[in-house]
């Protein structure tokens, strides 16, 4: 599952890593394997591992790429991680020290820019910082599976897996939102991006959020799209369905632990 958690000063100001250590320290319970921390000045990055894929300590986090300039704290699995790797080593030379997927993330940012995150397959939700650019990512899976929550109040960006690790910085705002509430008892839930406390955000499923000096940049990389064909016959959807979800499932069951089932109350551990 892992926990994610960050601060980033837009003036410069150097970034608490004491904060950040509270804000990491409340998602304990999302990554009991590995606990770690990053400073990079004005930027830090925070992260709880629950260790699934490569559980030696190379899949440790905040990881870099090999020029130390781009950091990434991350949460998910990335399904297509084989394929990426095969097409990074071809067409730029990488060289990989791990087979933990994370790894993959940096590397493909460093050869691909932004157009990288519209290249995994997976559930996710990333915090890359671009030193250079001076610029940081907030990047969330297409419909939403992992959480990715944030607040910025223009001069200070701050990010977490979940609202409580937001408010385990005692600089956050503290603030039931109005329009969150009556969202939420009108309709349920407060929508894909929205919370009920004032300034928390979520960002929004197929997302990328890019934070820098100048502002804050929006772009949805990813929406579902409707194929081509048009089945009338269930005969024809099953056959054209079942080969896609032994794709599919033969991805997500990649993982150096045991793997566990949850169906309707019955567990089983394969």
């Amino acid at each position: 599952m892992c926990g994610i958690a960050g601060i980033f000063n837009r003036d410069g100001k150097q970034a608490s890593s004491r904060a950040v250590a509270a804000m990491t320290a409340v998602l304990a319970h999302r990554g009991p394997d590995d606990l770690g921390h990053w400073n990079g000045g004005s930027i830090a990055f925070g992260h709880r591992r629950l260790a699934i894929r490569d559980l030696s300590p190379g899949g440790h986090q905040p990881m870099s790429d090999p020029t130390g300039q781009i950091w990434i704290t991350y949460n998910g699995e990335i399904y297509n991680d084989a394929a990426l790797r095969r097409e990074l080593r071809r067409d730029f030379g990488c060289t990989f020290r791990t087979s933990c997927d994370a790894e993959t993330i940096p590397l493909a940012y460093r050869h691909w820019g932004e157009r990288a995150f519209e290249r995994l397959e997976g559930m996710f939700a990333i915090a890359l910082w671009d030193a250079g650019a001076r610029r940081l990512y907030l990047v969330r899976d297409g419909v939403g599976i992992k959480p990715l929550y944030y607040s910025d109040d223009g001069q200070c960006v701050r990010f977490a897996s979940e609202i409580k690790g937001l408010l385990a910085d005692p600089e956050q705002l503290r603030r039931l939102s109005p329009m969150g509430l009556h969202r939420y008892f009108a309709m349920g839930y407060v929508g894909p991006d929205a919370t009920t406390l004032e300034g928390i955000d979520q960002v929004a499923p197929g997302t990328v959020l890019t934070f820098d000096k100048c502002g804050r940049n929006c772009r949805q990389f990813w929406q579902p799209r409707r194929g081509a064909v048009e089945f009338t016959d269930p005969t024809e959807a099953t056959a054209a369905f079942l080969p896609l979800w032994r794709e599919v499932i033969g991805d997500i069951m990649v993982s150096d632990v045991p793997v566990g089932i949850l169906q309707s109350g019955v567990s089983t551990v394969h």
